[in-house]
């Protein structure tokens, strides 16, 4: 039996990998990569992505002269998602694994009114 077979969760393996659409900007192309799965810290969930949409912002990582933020190589692109929490971190008290989540993975100040509330 594979690291892959027998059931619905994340695969069997030390090194659990899933896949993601990455964009790589030295030869300009999007690749379907195989990745290693996070382990999320105490104050952290992990979410199985089921649905994620590519929007402006994420083009803004293709061209260096307007990117937001320092991104890694290649970039991992669709912040805007929705998923089942597969782990919970033992800090967090407002979810529960097997809930239904949205979100917008994005940074931000952690100060102003947008970033606070």
């Amino acid at each position: 039996m594979d690291a892959h077979s027998g059931g619905n969760g994340p695969p069997k393996s030390v090194n659990a990998t899933m896949r993601a659409q990455q964009y790589d900007p030295a030869d300009q192309k999007l690749h379907l990569n195989e990745v290693e799965i996070p382990k999320p810290n105490e104050s952290e969930i992990l979410v199985k992505v089921v649905g994620a949409s590519l929007c402006h912002s994420d083009c803004l990582t293709f061209d260096p002269d307007l990117a937001m933020n320092e991104v890694k190589v290649p970039t991992t692109l669709g912040h805007e998602a929705t998923g089942i929490i597969t782990e919970v971190g033992k800090q967090v008290r407002q979810f529960e694994k097997g809930d239904a989540v949205g979100f917008l993975a994005s940074s931000g100040c952690f100060e102003c009114d947008a970033c606070t509330t």
